[in-house]
């Protein structure tokens, strides 16, 4: 688990694109937040899509 601090709050309110739903800001900013991550999972299309741009190795399995 990974707590949602200030600084995550901070980053996700600024993430790319702004147009990404609260939740998903949140997910994307907590991934970008962590070393040695494997794969971003995410089933939402625009959320697959920031992560990527972002730099993230994204996995959507049976997607």
């Amino acid at each position: 688990m990974l707590e949602i601090d200030e600084a995550i709050l901070s980053h996700a309110a600024r993430v790319d694109p702004s147009n990404l739903h609260a939740l998903d800001a949140i997910h994307l900013a907590s991934a970008l937040s962590l070393e040695g991550l494997e794969a971003f999972v995410a089933y939402d299309r625009e959320l697959r899509e920031a992560a990527q741009a972002a730099g993230l190795n994204v996995a959507a399995p049976g997607a």
